[in-house]
């Protein structure tokens, strides 16, 4: 019963009866080259023409993030395709941080959706704690 359940809808139909916001990943031609372009981009140091640093990256990655940290040093270009990553490498949290930087820039709006007092009051309250740790 549970299995028939949820074989009967999509997981995007699912999704949208609880009002689940979520971006559809992009596999078209080309969009994992786009990706790792966005990574090198957010990665990137500016530079003046002697070398001085002019901007840092806007991608900061913490000291938890072990696996990261191992993993991006080591990633190499596909022989065949210079502009992509051999997939033969442990690629998984470049995968996994691509499609992250993907989905901040392309966030599926927000719906306009009517909530109750609770959920309102709660909301301003997160908001306020979030701000507020900053």
């Amino acid at each position: 019963p549970y299995t028939t359940l949820f074989r009967s809808k999509s997981i995007a139909a699912q999704f949208a009866d609880y009002k689940v916001l979520w971006s559809a990943g992009v596999k078209g031609k080309g969009s994992r080259i786009n990706g790792w372009q966005m990574l090198r981009t957010w990665l990137y140091f500016e530079r003046s023409e002697d070398g001085t640093v002019t901007r840092e990256p806007n991608l900061r990655v913490f000291s938890n993030c072990k696996e990261l940290i191992r993993t991006l040093p080591s990633l190499e270009h596909d022989k065949n395709n210079p502009e992509d990553l051999d997939t033969d490498g442990e690629d998984h949290c470049a995968d996994a941080l691509r499609y992250h930087l993907y989905a901040m820039t392309h966030a599926p709006k927000t719906p306009d959706i009517e909530i109750g007092a609770d959920k309102a009051a709660m909301l301003r309250y997160a908001d306020k704690r979030y701000t507020e740790g900053r």
